[in-house]
């Protein structure tokens, strides 16, 4: 007999999305452009537009949770480079982590070095 572990709610609920997992995060990210992005990726989604998602420059994550919850919807590979010179790259990855949205089989967090 198989088992089948349900879905969480805020994985197709946007608005509590946005409120469980994206506000809690640390960083600057408008209400509005969280609710864009997600609708632009959910159309992607729905016309089987796939591909690997990128950020370069993640901070905390505020804008990376949102692609990753896409990348885990669709099981597309994304992945963040930062210098994390002002969030520690431990902090960054706890805080992903913590929401349930990274995959060792999709995620991949890459640090750059610091600028001269």
């Amino acid at each position: 007999m198989k088992l089948y572990r349900r879905a969480p709610q805020w994985l197709h609920d946007d608005k509590l999305f946005l409120e469980e997992y994206v506000a809690k995060v640390p960083g600057w990210l408008f209400d509005y452009t969280a609710a864009r992005t997600m609708d632009l990726l959910r159309w992607q989604e729905e016309q089987k537009k796939e591909g690997s998602l990128l950020e370069i420059g993640v901070f905390a994550g505020r804008y990376f949770s949102i692609l990753a919850r896409s990348a885990l919807r669709t099981g597309s590979r994304i992945v963040g480079l930062d210098t994390f010179q002002f969030v520690s790259s431990r902090s960054f990855t706890s805080s992903i982590c913590a929401s349930s949205l990274s995959s060792t089989r999709t995620s991949s967090f890459w640090r750059a070095p610091p600028p001269p």
